[in-house]
C-alpha cells in the first residue's frame, strides 16, 4: 500500500508541475489589431489568439494605449518598447498580479504606464532599465522591489504603491530609483528601504514634479547601504517615523531643498548640493 501511495503522489506532482508549465506561457501583444482591448475574447495576441489568464504578457512593436476589459490575471509583464499605457477607461476590468512576486520589466530608455488598478498579494518586482509609471490607486500587497530602472509614482496619489506597513515595504536596490513625483499629499506608512546612488548617480529617491504642499510623508526610511537622494524639486519628510541610518552615509544632491522633521538615527549626512532643512 505504501508503494502504491508513493507512486500516486509522484504522478500527481508531475501532473501538477506540467499543468503549471503549460498555463504560464508567454503571449505577445499584436499591435496591428484595430481594437486595443485586453480581455478574454478579442484575438489581440500573436497568431490570432485570445488571452489566457495566468500567462505572462509581452508588449513590443509600437507603443499604444490598451484598455483592460475583463478580470485578468498575469504572471509577468514585459514592455520592450516605449509608449505603452495599460488603462481602463470604462472601469470594467481588473488586473491581478498572480506570481509571488510578479515581475514587471521595462526596457532601458523606455517608459511604460499602468493606469489600471493593480491587485494581488505576492508583491511586485520592477525590472529592466526603463521607467514604470504607476498611475492609479493600487491595492496589491507584499513587497514592492525596485531592482532596476525607475519606479515613478502618480502625482497626488500615494496609494499607487498599494498596501502599507510591515510586510508591504518598498525596497530600492543599488542602481535603481523611486521617483516620488509629488505623490504624497497626505501622510502614509509606506516603509522604504534603500541603498545606492540611483540610476546613473542621479539619486535613489528623487522628486521630478513639484508639489505645492511640500508634503512627501512616507513612513520610515531605512538605509541598507550608502545612499544618495536628490532634490530637483523640493520634497519633505515629516511625520512620526524615523530615518534609520544603520551606520551608512546619506548624501544629498540636487539644487533644491529636502526638509526633514523626524529623527535621523546613526547616519552620517553629506550635503553636496542645494539645501537640507531640519524642521521642528
Amino acid at each position: 500500500m505504501n508503494i502504491k501511495y508513493k507512486s500516486y503522489f509522484k504522478l500527481g506532482s508531475l501532473l501538477s508541475a506540467a499543468t503549471l508549465v503549460t498555463t504560464a506561457a508567454e503571449q505577445r501583444w499584436d499591435d496591428t489589431n484595430a481594437v486595443n482591448t485586453w480581455n478574454l475574447t478579442e484575438t489581440n495576441w500573436e497568431n490570432g489568439t485570445i488571452w489566457t489568464n495566468g500567462n505572462s504578457a509581452l508588449f513590443g512593436g509600437s507603443g499604444e494605449t490598451i484598455d483592460v476589459g475583463a478580470g485578468l490575471t498575469v504572471s509577468a509583464m514585459t514592455f520592450e518598447v516605449d509608449g505603452y499605457e495599460i488603462t481602463d477607461a470604462d472601469k470594467n476590468g481588473t488586473l491581478w498580479l498572480l506570481d509571488a512576486p510578479t515581475p514587471i520589466t521595462v526596457a532601458s530608455n523606455c517608459t511604460a504606464t499602468i493606469s489600471e488598478s493593480l491587485t494581488g498579494t505576492g508583491g511586485m518586482d520592477k525590472e529592466g532599465g526603463g521607467t514604470l509609471h504607476l498611475n492609479a490607486v493600487n491595492y496589491h500587497s507584499g513587497v514592492t522591489r525596485i531592482k532596476e530602472g525607475i519606479l515613478k509614482m502618480a502625482k497626488a496619489t500615494p496609494t499607487c504603491l498599494g498596501a502599507t506597513d510591515d510586510g508591504n515595504e518598498v525596497v530600492i536596490e543599488a542602481g535603481a530609483a523611486l521617483d516620488l513625483n509629488g505623490a504624497y499629499d497626505t501622510s502614509r506608512a509606506d516603509h522604504i528601504t534603500v541603498a545606492g546612488n540611483g540610476v546613473n548617480g542621479s539619486g535613489a529617491i528623487f522628486c521630478s514634479s513639484p508639489h505645492t504642499k511640500f508634503n512627501q510623508s512616507f513612513g520610515r526610511l531605512t538605509l541598507a547601504g550608502d545612499t544618495t537622494i536628490s532634490a530637483q524639486n523640493r520634497w519633505d519628510l515629516n511625520g512620526q517615523h524615523s530615518i534609520f541610518g544603520n551606520g551608512y552615509t546619506l548624501t544629498k544632491i540636487g539644487g533644491s531643498t529636502i526638509a526633514i522633521s523626524r529623527p535621523i538615527l546613526n547616519c552620517t549626512i553629506v550635503l553636496n548640493e542645494g539645501s537640507l532643512t531640519i524642521q521642528n
